[in-house]
C-alpha cells in the first residue's frame, strides 16, 4: 500500500502565501498605509461607543474612551487602536489622543475633545471694577464670578481655562483664580492700564 500526500497551500480571507507555506496577512504586510486600511477594513475593526467621563477636563473639554473590539489573533492591539477612526460628536477622529493596553480587559483608545461639550462651558457672571491695582502699576483690575460649573468638576481647572472678553480685550484664562467657598470661585484679571 502507497500512501500518497499531497500538500496544498490554501490562501484563506486574502493571505498572501509568503513563499514560507505560510500565508501573510493583509495587516502584515508593512509600509503601506491604503493596504493597511483595507485589511482593517475586512478584520471589521470596531470601537465600543465612546463614553464621556463624567467631570470636564478643562473649558470645553472632556475626555472619551471606548473599546476596540474584532482585534485578530497576532495583530498589535496598540497599530490598531493607534490606526483606527471614531466618531464623537458627529465628528470624525482619525486616531485616538493615547491608547491604554488593559491586558485581558482589551484595548482602549482615549480622545480629548473640545468641541460640542457645552455642559463643560462655564460663564463669568457681572465684572466687577476694582480700580488700579497700586498707583503707577500700570495694572487695572477686574473679578467675576464663575457660574454653571457642574457637580464633580475641579472649579480651580474651570475657572483657570475659562476665556472672558473686557474691554474689547479677549483673555483666554484669567490672571488667577480665587476661591471664596460658598461664595463660589472668582476669576481676576490684571490687564494693562497706563492711567493706573
Amino acid at each position: 500500500m502507497i500512501l500518497i500526500i499531497i500538500m496544498v497551500t490554501i490562501q484563506v480571507d486574502g493571505g498572501i502565501d509568503d513563499g514560507g507555506g505560510r500565508p501573510r496577512w493583509p495587516w502584515e504586510r508593512e509600509g503601506d498605509w491604503d493596504w493597511d486600511r483595507r485589511g482593517r477594513q475586512r478584520m471589521n475593526l470596531q470601537w465600543d461607543q465612546p463614553v464621556g467621563r463624567s467631570q470636564c477636563l478643562a473649558y470645553g473639554s472632556r475626555e472619551y474612551t471606548a473599546r476596540l473590539w474584532n482585534i485578530p489573533t497576532g495583530y498589535s492591539w496598540m497599530k490598531a487602536c493607534e490606526n483606527t477612526t471614531v466618531e464623537i460628536n458627529g465628528i470624525t477622529f482619525s486616531k485616538p489622543d493615547f491608547c491604554e493596553d488593559k491586558g485581558i480587559w482589551g484595548v482602549y483608545g482615549h480622545w480629548i475633545i473640545h468641541t460640542g461639550e457645552m455642559t463643560c462651558q462655564p460663564y463669568w457672571g457681572s465684572f466687577l471694577d476694582e480700580g488700579c491695582v497700586v498707583e503707577g502699576s500700570h495694572l487695572h483690575r477686574v473679578r467675576s464670578r464663575l457660574w454653571n460649573i457642574e457637580s464633580g468638576n475641579d472649579w480651580m481647572k474651570m475657572c483657570s481655562t475659562t476665556p472672558a472678553t473686557l474691554h474689547d480685550q479677549h483673555f483666554t484664562r484669567p490672571t488667577y483664580c480665587e476661591d471664596q467657598g460658598i461664595l463660589g470661585i472668582y476669576g481676576i484679571w490684571d490687564y494693562k492700564d497706563y492711567g493706573c
